[in-house]
Order: C-alpha cells, then sequence, then structure tokens
C-alpha cells in the first residue's frame, strides 16, 4: 500500500503549484500514509524511507497551501506522539526532515489565523517533548547557528 501511495503522491507533486486543485486528493493521500505509519508495522515504516515519502511531504509544505500544511503537521503530529522506537524517531529529526517542516510551514501562517496557530503550536509541542539528551543534536542546524524548534517556538 505504501508503494501506491508514494506513487500517487509523486503524480501529485509533479503537478507543482497546480497541485492546489486536487487538495482533497492530497489529503487522503496523506490521511493513509499516516494510518500506515500508526499500524505500528515496522514494514510499512521501512516501506514509508525507502520510497523517501518524507522527502515528498517536505515539497509539498514548500507550496504553503493551508489545509495541506494543517494536515501534515496534525498527522505527523499524532505520528511522533506514538512512536517509541528511538530507531524510527531519529530517522525523523535526522536529514533535517522536521527543521524543513518547522520552517516551510512557518513561512506560511498568518498570525490571525488562530486555528492555523493552534495547530502549528500543537506540532511544536509534540516535537519538544520527543526530544531528549540524543535527538537534540539532531535539531540543532550547525551551518547556520540556529536551532528552529526553539526560534519558532519563542515567537509564541
Amino acid at each position: 500500500m505504501i508503494s501506491k501511495l508514494s506513487n500517487d503522491l509523486s503524480s501529485l507533486l509533479e503537478q507543482g503549484k497546480n497541485i492546489s486543485s486536487k487538495e482533497e486528493q492530497c489529503e487522503k493521500i496523506l490521511e493513509k500514509i499516516t494510518e500506515c505509519l500508526l499500524s505500528k508495522d515496522k514494514e510499512n515504516f521501512i516501506l514509508f524511507c525507502e520510497y523517501q515519502i518524507m522527502e515528498k511531504i517536505i515539497i509539498l509544505t514548500k507550496y504553503h497551501f493551508k489545509n495541506i500544511n494543517i494536515i501534515i503537521i496534525k498527522n505527523f503530529g499524532l505520528v511522533l506522539s506514538s512512536v517509541r522506537n528511538k530507531k524510527i524517531l531519529n530517522h525523523f529529526f535526522s536529514h533535517d526532515y522536521m527543521n524543513q517542516i518547522i520552517l516551510n510551514i512557518s513561512a506560511s501562517i498568518e498570525e490571525q489565523d488562530i486555528d492555523f496557530l493552534s495547530y502549528y503550536i500543537n506540532f511544536l509541542k509534540t516535537i519538544a517533548n520527543k526530544l531528549d539528551i540524543n535527538t537534540l543534536s539532531l535539531l540543532f542546524k550547525k551551518e547556520y547557528n540556529s536551532f528552529p524548534l526553539l526560534d519558532e517556538a519563542s515567537l509564541f
């Protein structure tokens, strides 16, 4: 199922900014990916990594579509909350995935959109709650001497 979802997501991404006309389809794909990851089936996570789905999700966040970004932060907040395996958690925190999601989505936030802000703040809290001495360094961007999670959280 993950391979089909990956292909479906890739097909949507090929449309570039025109993806907004397929927002509902994109949301359904993201929901199904989340369901697969929440199933705790290690094979799903392996395929998620193999098909580089996280990279595709990062690309989606760059388009700044509010509804899609809300789905991304809600769903990955759920996924992160449920992760107990340190290797899986390290995968999400390494490769700069979380920093890219944080920074891409923060660029699309409008301060007057309270609902979006509340989802975003909850997502930041979920990430912060998963940090420990080992994962903290994975979110620090040495080349910029910055910590995007802290930088964003301090704005609220």
